[in-house]
């Protein structure tokens, strides 16, 4: 089977968080005797943003860490059917990603031919907040829209009246993100991009933190900190921010670090609770205790109290934090509690194998459709 993947970017790392899980799944369908090609557009905006902060370089590092992926690189125009038609030549199925330019996302169903499937695949939530740019769309043309929680499928199938939309969560890539023996040099992780969603939550239940237990090294990772924002970090906190890192390189941190940290966004700027998505899988998949501030994972994947802890206020997380790094073994059991339920059924190879049937199935039907009627 042959999958066409189109999105913002596959290389570059920059506040792409969704890169990180689909060459997660790329690499397993490549496994599974399936083949997976990206194309993004050239000069897009993450992959132009991180060439001008850290170099062309970093670029080139991805293909260097994951030389498994097969990209695409083409220049939008303002009729993308010619483009489309050649991408689509062999493929089965097309995956158009959110954050792709909403002319490709119109015209890809009328350049598919009817034996392939198409697929438009969300897992931002922004939905909630950008219900008419969503209606322009045209989403009812594709086959299925696949949603990354149970909570957002029933947002497009209750705002869009989409009937059919299918639940593909996230995975974790178990090849770039396991066990390792490290010196742990950090007590609290935090990998985090910025935005005025997560102010709230990062100054109660993190910032605030490193200066109510200052004996503790809290570590920040993430961009779209604003510079009074870097600034607060280094004077009225006492935190360790380190800025952008590369995906590839974020498996050694969890190893160092006792805690991993997960802030959930505030529902207000349109976040739904749903199922853990890449940050909290790559600690379960490290074997690192996640602790989490509020959040819901209303789809029941993992346990709170069992595969991680969880609390509701700032002066619950500064005693979960206390519990946690005063007591190793229970430290220690929480992580592998979380670890061995992630690999029975949440990482990328689960993922890439509910994708193959799901596609074949669409395909399938699809191509009973375009078949003339017997005489």
């Amino acid at each position: 089977m042959h999958i066409a993947f189109f999105g913002h970017s596959i290389l570059a790392d920059w506040d792409n968080g969704r890169a990180h899980f689909i060459r997660g799944l790329m690499r397993e369908l490549g496994r599974l005797g399936h083949e997976a090609v990206f194309y993004e557009a050239k000069d897009n905006l993450a992959s132009r943003t991180q060439v001008s902060q850290i170099g062309q370089a970093s670029l080139m590092d991805t293909l260097r860490v994951f030389p498994f992926l097969r990209v695409r690189l083409y220049r939008p125009s303002p009729d993308p059917q010619p483009f489309l038609r050649q991408a689509l030549a062999e493929a089965d199925a097309a995956v158009v990603m959110q954050g792709s330019e909403p002319a490709l996302v119109r015209a890809l169903p009328q350049a598919a031919d009817a034996g392939q499937a198409c697929f438009f695949y969300d897992a931002t939530f922004r939905l909630l907040r950008e219900d008419p740019l969503y209606r322009s769309l045209g989403l009812e043309r594709y086959d299925a829209v696949l949603a990354a929680s149970g909570g957002l499928a029933a947002a497009f199938r209750e705002r869009l009246r989409l009937g059919r939309v299918e639940v593909l969560r996230d995975g974790a890539d178990t090849e770039l993100f396991y066990p390792r023996p490290c010196r742990q040099d950090i007590d609290v992780l935090l990998i985090a991009n910025g935005g005025a969603d997560l102010e709230r939550p990062l100054k109660e239940f993190f910032l605030e933190q490193s200066l109510l237990i200052p004996h503790l090294r809290f570590c920040l990772y993430g961009v779209r900190h604003g510079e009074q924002a870097r600034q607060q970090f280094r004077s009225a906190f006492r935190v360790d921010y380190r800025g952008w890192i590369a995906n590839a390189q974020t498996p050694p941190l969890y190893a160092r670090s006792r805690l991993a940290m997960h802030l959930c966004r505030e529902p207000g700027h349109g976040r739904v609770d749903g199922p853990p998505l890449t940050r909290p899988l790559e600690a379960f998949a490290t074997r690192t205790c996640l602790v989490a501030g509020p959040w819901r994972d209303n789809d029941g994947l993992f346990t709170p109290g069992e595969h991680y802890l969880q609390a509701e206020t700032a002066q619950e997380m500064t005693r979960l934090i206390r519990y946690l790094l005063e007591n190793r073994p229970a430290r220690e059991r929480i992580a592998e509690a979380g670890y061995r339920h992630l690999l029975t059924a949440h990482t990328c190879r689960h993922r890439a194998e509910e994708l193959v049937a799901l596609v074949g199935r669409y395909v399938r039907e699809g191509r009973t459709a375009a078949l003339p009627p017997c005489t």
